[in-house]
């Protein structure tokens, strides 16, 4: 076996953008805070209504988008922001 044989590379990690939406302000602005101390994640967007998130979503251009589960018909709304921007 040659020194370099197995030699594991890896690439540094990307950055990870979230949007983060629920009506809830605590919620939000704890996760945001918890989340901004991973330096791999920023928070681009915290919204507390639907429509406001969807309108928002195509110029933040979110990585992921965090949405809270309690929000009336919010799993058809994961299907417009992928949709929007898988």
């Amino acid at each position: 076996m040659q020194p370099d044989e197995h030699l594991v590379t890896s690439n540094p990690p990307t950055s990870v953008s979230a949007l983060i939406v629920s009506e809830v302000r605590f919620l939000r602005e704890w996760l945001a805070e918890a989340l901004v101390r991973h330096s791999d994640i920023q928070v681009c967007g915290q919204s507390a209504s639907l429509p406001e998130a969807l309108a928002a979503a195509p110029a933040l251009r979110p990585t992921i988008v965090l949405l809270d589960v309690a929000f009336p018909g919010s799993f058809g709304t994961v299907r417009k922001f992928s949709a929007r921007r898988p």
